[in-house]
């Protein structure tokens, strides 16, 4: 991957920039400025042991943001010239990213949930907040019977009944 110019015209660096907690004030220009730009935000030291390994996976989220936007691209300019097979063969492939990712979520799931819970918040503001930190149990998603896929399903299909109240159908 070429590394973006820091112009904010340039489409990878737009990208990138879309992560940074400092997306509207960054004066980054590339991955390895805005994950540390970002440990800094968070007051996180990147010479540690913790920050250098925290380092390391932002600056690939960044450089990741980049390669989803380019094939976010190619998919919509090359879909319809594609044949079955094809794009059969990029459809499973982006599935098992999608998989990969959610193992990754997993992964980073109990620490995360062990960080929120040594914060010793009291009843009343784990009543406000809930019991898990940002998100948990990302492995439902893939169960054999996934309830968060069927209310997806079922969030969509109100979304579209609601716009068809509003086109007055």
């Amino acid at each position: 991957m070429s590394t973006p110019s820091g112009n904010p015209a340039d489409p990878r660096w737009t990208s990138m920039r879309r992560l940074s907690p400092r997306r509207k004030t960054t004066a980054a220009h590339d991955a390895p400025s805005l994950a540390r730009e970002q440990l800094v935000h968070f007051g996180l030291d990147a010479d540690d042991d913790f920050g250098r390994s925290l380092l390391r996976i932002v600056e690939r989220l960044y450089e990741t943001q980049v390669d989803l936007d380019q094939i976010w691209r190619e998919s919509l300019e090359s879909i319809q010239g594609l044949d079955r097979a094809d794009r059969i063969a990029r459809f499973n492939a982006k599935k098992f990213l999608s998989f990969q990712f959610a193992k990754l979520l997993d992964t980073w799931q109990n620490p995360a949930r062990a960080s929120y819970q040594s914060l010793n918040y009291r009843p009343a503001t784990l009543c406000a907040k809930g019991p898990y930190a940002v998100f948990d149990n990302v492995t439902a998603i893939f169960a054999a019977n996934p309830v968060i896929a069927r209310t997806a399903t079922y969030i969509y299909a109100c979304a579209e009944w609601i716009e068809d109240a509003f086109q007055g159908k």
